[in-house]
């Protein structure tokens, strides 16, 4: 007996199910609007060009912030290898940054230095097993986590518009003087040290100090409980703050609440808070 085809009835489903999600429905403000498709496709993702141009606008054309579909501005952070937060979504550079020009020089210069080349002896690890090991570090697989703050500098975005990738603090700093009045969402990509934790934290307090003081303008579709709010994916929390129930769980949990945060969200499930798990 042949069984009925239920895959299209599935796809449905799952098409509805993801659609009724605000974030997936289409915040342009995803990677503060720059590679959006009803942002600012031309400008680099999670730049601070796309950034000022969300906020500010373009050519005499109104800022897209104003717009209802801009339901909060939304960015990424990473750790670099000296501790230091930038705003970026991949793991691996390759996707934003060509390796081309001025690029190329810097990249083979910072491969071959021997600074790189000696902590790249120990860098790679499987922290539960403690087992660390070399990579064989090449520009396809060089990661955000490999670089120091001051190699990562020298990198520039792809495009024509010569940016570099921003630190945490040069973009919060960059929404205010812009003058953001949407809500504010930081997803955490990957967090390894405390220096990191501590550094997204208060940093995040000081923004949220003064970002409070002005009239904040909700888009209909907004429903995280809090105008300035921290996201992330499961996978990511437990490599960023360990297992559900550990000791650093409940300590960055805890410190978090302290400062006056609600808890850390979940994309799509914002009510999805991993510090009651």
């Amino acid at each position: 007996m042949k069984l009925p085809n239920r895959l299209p009835i599935i796809t449905v489903l799952i098409t509805l199910l993801l659609l009724s999600s605000s974030s997936w429905a289409g915040n342009i403000g995803h990677r503060a609007s720059g590679g959006e498709r009803d942002g600012h496709p031309e400008l680099p993702e999670n730049s601070l060009i796309a950034l000022q141009t969300a906020l500010e606008g373009k050519d005499g054309n109104e800022a897209i912030q104003f717009r209802d579909n801009f339901v909060y501005l939304e960015y990424d952070i990473r750790e670099s290898y000296d501790g230091e937060l930038v705003v970026f979504h991949d793991k691996t550079i390759r996707r934003m940054v060509s390796n081309q020009g001025a690029n190329k020089i810097a990249i083979s210069e910072i491969l071959t230095s021997e600074e790189f080349k000696q902590r790249k002896k120990t860098k790679s690890c499987i922290p539960i097993l403690s087992i660390c090991f070399k990579r064989n570090v090449t520009y396809e697989n060089l990661r955000i986590e490999d670089l120091t703050l001051a190699e990562i500098k020298r990198l520039r975005l792809k495009g024509e518009y010569d940016q570099e990738i921003p630190t945490y603090q040069e973009f919060l700093d960059a929404a205010l003087q812009y003058e953001l009045f949407k809500p504010m969402v930081v997803e955490i990509k990957q967090l390894r040290s405390d220096q990191a934790r501590q550094q997204l934290l208060d940093r995040l307090v000081a923004f949220r100090h003064e970002f409070i003081k002005k009239d904040i303008v909700y888009a209909p579709d907004f429903d995280f409980p809090e105008p300035v709010a921290m996201m992330t994916f499961k996978g990511s929390f437990k490599k960023s703050y360990g297992k559900y129930g550990s000791t650093a769980h409940r300590q960055w949990c805890d410190q978090a609440i302290a400062n006056g945060f609600q808890g850390i969200f979940k994309p799509r499930t914002h009510s999805y808070d991993h510090c009651k798990k």
